[in-house]
């Protein structure tokens, strides 16, 4: 996770951005998300409960089609990620850094991180 901020905060220097924007978008793009069919009635104070967990915990809504009901598409902070998902989310923030000739890590070196946190998410859960 350190490394993944480490990116995003030389893409947002590059960019004139700042990191929680690129972050976000990033999130956006290749992060941990789920839809739900949530009641009109209820969607204000849901969003508002979602959105306060973190920076990466993002809600956009559109029509279901379905009267009275709304699409919310959520979208979680990496703080909650498994190594698969951290792993899809690093390397979008590479290709971006990449892309804007920032210089990155070896791929293994980014294995061995991962490894680490996966070791560490095990270590949590366990005394969960």
């Amino acid at each position: 996770n350190a490394y993944l901020w480490a990116l995003v905060y030389e893409i947002a220097a590059a960019l004139g951005l700042t990191g929680e924007e690129i972050y976000r978008e990033a999130v956006r793009s290749a992060g941990k998300q789920d839809v739900v069919l949530a009641r009109n009635d209820s969607v204000d104070s849901f969003l508002r409960g979602w959105c306060e967990k973190g920076i990466g915990y993002m809600a956009e809504t559109e029509d279901s089609g379905r009267d009275g009901y709304t699409l919310v598409h959520l979208y979680y902070g990496s703080s909650c990620y498994d190594t698969a998902e951290m792993a899809r989310l690093i390397d979008c923030v590479m290709q971006d850094a990449r892309a804007l000739d920032i210089e990155v890590r070896p791929q293994e070196e980014i294995d061995s991180m991962l490894k680490e946190w996966e070791a560490r998410e095990a270590r949590k859960n366990k005394g969960a």
